[in-house]
């Protein structure tokens, strides 16, 4: 009685679950929208990781794998001196996410600092995270110098330097630059390529 004098009524199970569920709703949108924030957050970040990964430019390496001597001839007047045929197998790796096109390059046989016999080979191209094998053959003249006369063995030097432009994603183009210098020795005895370092 008392109650309904001051004008209020008890509240019935329907206003109070009503009221309940009011909350609730209210809570899951809060929680929803900290799921969709905390998801953004995420995914910006393996989007930054992926980006600083993938546009990282690194310079494509190259490298002499395999070297060989073939058709080597004496000669002995006016001084002692050789022809040598040599066969190189080059590979060229690019570690990039996007293509990597160089120009128009050479192989120098170095022999006392001096060139003594080069290659040039032609522009190509290396897709995106792979090796591209190359086989060069370069005829060399030789003129010995006088301790090699009696060694029989000759220490040479193979360079090469590579320019190009690395393509990402059509975006971003990179003009690159990758060099090579192997030392190897000559054995003139039994006419092959031995101990080269890169």
């Amino acid at each position: 009685m008392a109650e309904e004098r001051s004008g209020l009524r008890p509240r019935g199970n329907e206003e109070i679950a009503f009221a309940m569920s009011k909350s609730t709703r209210k809570q899951g949108t809060n929680k929803c929208f900290v799921y969709i924030l905390a998801s953004f957050v995420v995914l910006f970040a393996v989007v930054l990781v992926f980006a600083s990964i993938a546009f990282r430019v690194k310079s494509p390496q190259i490298e002499l794998r395999s070297a060989t001597a073939s058709h080597i001839t004496s000669i002995t007047s006016p001084s002692p001196s050789f022809n040598v045929t040599m066969i190189a197998y080059l590979t060229i790796k690019n570690p990039n996410f996007g293509r990597f096109d160089y120009d128009n390059s050479t192989v120098r046989v170095l022999y006392e600092g001096a060139s003594v016999g080069e290659k040039g080979f032609a522009s190509a191209r290396v897709k995106a995270r792979q090796t591209k094998g190359i086989n060069i053959t370069v005829n060399s003249g030789i003129i010995l110098v006088t301790s090699d006369i009696n060694s029989w063995m000759l220490n040479l030097t193979s360079y090469t330097k590579l320019n190009g432009k690395v393509h990402l994603f059509k975006i971003l183009k990179k003009t690159t630059t990758t060099e090579m210098a192997c030392i190897m020795n000559l054995n003139l005895t039994s006419k092959s390529i031995q101990d080269f370092q890169c």
